[in-house]
Formats: C-alpha cells, sequence, structure tokens
C-alpha cells in the first residue's frame, strides 16, 4: 500500500475495475487499449463508523462499508470513503491477486466534520466581519458559522470599523 505508482488509468466494465499501467499518450496521439488477460482480486473495506460510501478510482460503486470487493484487477487502485458529517479519507493500493479470500485490507478511521460559530462583537459596533479575509457580508454583533478541523482550523477573522478606517486581525482558536 501506499508508494509512488506507474501512470495508470482505470477503465470500468460491468462491475469491474481494470488497472492498465503505462503511457497513454505518446508523440500526441492517443495509446490504443486492448482486449488483455485480467486477473481480479479482492479489498476488504471497513470504516469507523460503518455505512460510509466506498469509491474505487473515482468511480461510485453504490458499495456502503464493511464491504469485500471481488472486482479489482491487479494494479494501482485509489480506494475512497465518505460518510455525511465526517471527513472523507481515502487509501491508494497496489493489488497483487493471490490465493487468499482477501488480498488486501483497507480500515478507515473517519473524523466527524467539527462545526460551530463564532460570535463577534466590537467597540464601536457595526464593524465589517471578514472571515479567510473575505467580507462575510454581515457586521457586529454577529454569529458567523465556522466549520474546520483539528489539523486545519478556521485560519483568521477580521473587523474593519470603518470609523476609524483600521483593520484588525484576530486569531480564531479551536475548540478544546
Amino acid at each position: 500500500m501506499g508508494g509512488v505508482h506507474p501512470p495508470h488509468i482505470t477503465l470500468r466494465e460491468n462491475e469491474s475495475y481494470i488497472s492498465v499501467e503505462g503511457h497513454l499518450w505518446r508523440e500526441d496521439k492517443p495509446t490504443w487499449i486492448g482486449p488483455q488477460d485480467v486477473t481480479f482480486g479482492s479489498a476488504s473495506v471497513t470504516s469507523e463508523p460503518v455505512g460510509a460510501d466506498i469509491f474505487v478510482d473515482g468511480f461510485p460503486t453504490g458499495l456502503h462499508t464493511p464491504y469485500i470487493i471481488t472486482n479489482l484487477s491487479a494494479g494501482p487502485h485509489t480506494v475512497f470513503v465518505s460518510l455525511p458529517g465526517h471527513l472523507p479519507d481515502e487509501k491508494e493500493i497496489y493489488l497483487v491477486p493471490g490465493n487468499h479470500p482477501v488480498d488486501t485490507e483497507l480500515s478507515f478511521l473517519l473524523e466527524p466534520y467539527p462545526f460551530g460559530s463564532l460570535n463577534i462583537s466590537s467597540e464601536p459596533e457595526g464593524a465589517k466581519i471578514y472571515l479567510y479575509n473575505k467580507y462575510s457580508g454581515k457586521k457586529t454583533p454577529g454569529d458567523i458559522p465556522v466549520y474546520g478541523h483539528r489539523h486545519h482550523p478556521p485560519r483568521a477573522a477580521g473587523l474593519f470599523t470603518g470609523g476609524d478606517g483600521h483593520y484588525r486581525k484576530c486569531r480564531c482558536l479551536p475548540p478544546l
């Protein structure tokens, strides 16, 4: 799993995901991809919490965790999972089918998508509220919805009082 994979394209045929490796453009001309013998393997995909949508190489599968996908060709694949209210995640694999019931196991721990609001006030009232250096359309006192992640909290908020023409930057701290 992980690492640098050769260039590839994934073809979806019926319910199978076929990874074709190699440079697909040569001398500004497309490369023809013809019929080939394909070896299929499987990947067990689990998540906490369960019920995440599973995508393979950008294709929605219509499947949900936990699930064993049995129609993956040998080669590189990207498995992506998404669950409402949680941050999505993805993992790259290089599948080598064998004589195992499951060729690789992928486990995802999905973090809740944090949200809340900032209550901003100023003296005097009526300052324009900026978030991420963009005017929010609101003035103080006001509440601003904020979405963040513990590794990427909201960067900064700012107030432009208008009265004295000064812009004041304030830092948003992540919740404890």
